[in-house]
């Protein structure tokens, strides 16, 4: 038994692979997308100096929230799974997937337009008209893509766009490690100024640049 099961585990390998690259795919799409297109831009213009701190918390947060959901997958779907489920768990699961029907509408409108934004913004052209119909145009494509071939082609998108997307983020945090250590060593590294934030969350004028 012990040679069959040290036999199968190799050939099981590649397909436990694939399901783990399948299963953190969307996730990680969701985390890039939220963490440097919308969380990153917001801390910058709230707290300012202080957005380490609150990187911190907004970390405690997800992990906390990834308590939830891991406690939900270990013993709230077994439950759902059974003949007959408790009534309450039942009717969670069926309120959470109507609250995530306008959770995603939104989700998905807001990157494409903030996508939509820094496509026309590379070409001098981020007028709010444009950047409505570069929306509205991605949303209508995205929806006869599902109605003639699916969505699993957008998946394999998704892959592929994820794949380039970290091979990105991991040359660009390189570069910039080999640039500070390079400036650290010669003497010339320049620590970012910070400036105090007013109430009305802006910077302080003292701090505007001439």
């Amino acid at each position: 038994m012990e040679n069959e099961s040290s036999a199968a585990s190799p050939a099981a390998r590649p397909g436990a692979f694939r399901r783990l690259i399948r299963g953190t795919t969307t996730p990680l799409a969701s985390i890039f997308g939220s963490g440097f297109l919308v969380v990153v831009s917001l801390l910058a213009s709230t707290v300012g100096p202080y957005s380490l701190f609150a990187i911190i918390g907004i970390c405690a947060f997800a992990y906390a929230i990834g308590w939830v959901i891991r406690h939900n997958i270990r013993h709230v779907e077994p439950a759902l799974a059974a003949a007959s489920p408790p009534r309450t768990v039942r009717l969670l699961e069926q309120l959470s997937d109507i609250t995530l029907i306008p959770a995603y509408i939104i989700s998905v409108t807001l990157y494409l337009r903030i996508m939509a934004s820094y496509v026309l913004g590379y070409f001098e052209a981020d007028a709010e008209i444009y950047e409505r119909l570069l929306t509205s145009g991605i949303i209508i494509a995205i929806l006869l893509i599902e109605l003639t071939k699916g969505l699993k082609i957008l998946e394999g998108l998704e892959r592929w766009t994820l794949i380039i997307t970290l091979a990105i983020i991991f040359l660009m945090i390189g570069s910039f490690a080999f640039y500070n250590a390079a400036a650290l060593t010669a003497g010339t590294l320049i620590l970012p100024r910070t400036c105090p934030i007013i109430p009305s969350g802006r910077p302080s004028p003292s701090c505007a640049v001439s």
